[in-house]
């Protein structure tokens, strides 16, 4: 939150905040009791529909990309390049915040993938219903969201 509060404005610390949940941030530092919420709750957070996200095409051919992949879903990388020869490779079944921040990763690094059932939350345009754009926070925050049960 450097660029909105360059310091907390509970203890004046810089540099001390936790950006763990798009519901509020408060301040790291020990008993200091400043924090803030909200009741917005984006609807990528709210979507309970467990999607698969699978790689349709590795950015090469290269052993780098197969190791890197491997090196990813913690498989040997026989394994890995066994697979590649059928692609897509299902990677993930998760909530649309993790599916969203792993699709941001993979394509990040140049692999194509597709995402089933159709996963309506972009870069651009992560609100299906156009209201918000997600902040870079509440990018951040969907990394560490719960999966669903």
């Amino acid at each position: 939150m450097k660029g909105l509060f360059p310091n907390c404005p509970g203890c004046g610390n810089a540099y001390s905040f936790r950006h763990g949940a798009s519901q509020g941030y408060a301040c790291d530092v020990q008993r200091c009791p400043w924090g803030v919420a909200t009741t917005y709750i984006p609807e990528i957070l709210k979507d309970r529909t467990v999607y698969t996200l699978s790689i349709d095409a590795l950015p090469d051919e290269s052993l780098r990309s197969i190791a890197r992949l491997a090196l990813r879903l913690g498989l040997p990388s026989a394994e890995v390049r066994q697979r590649c020869r059928s692609l897509p490779i299902p990677v993930a079944r998760a909530s649309a915040g993790k599916v969203f921040s792993l699709r941001q990763e993979l394509e990040t690094e140049g692999y194509r993938v597709s995402i089933v059932p159709p996963f309506p939350y972009d870069v651009f345009d992560p609100n299906p219903e156009g209201k918000f754009p997600l902040t870079e926070e509440q990018v951040k925050a969907l990394r560490n969201w719960p999966e669903p049960s």
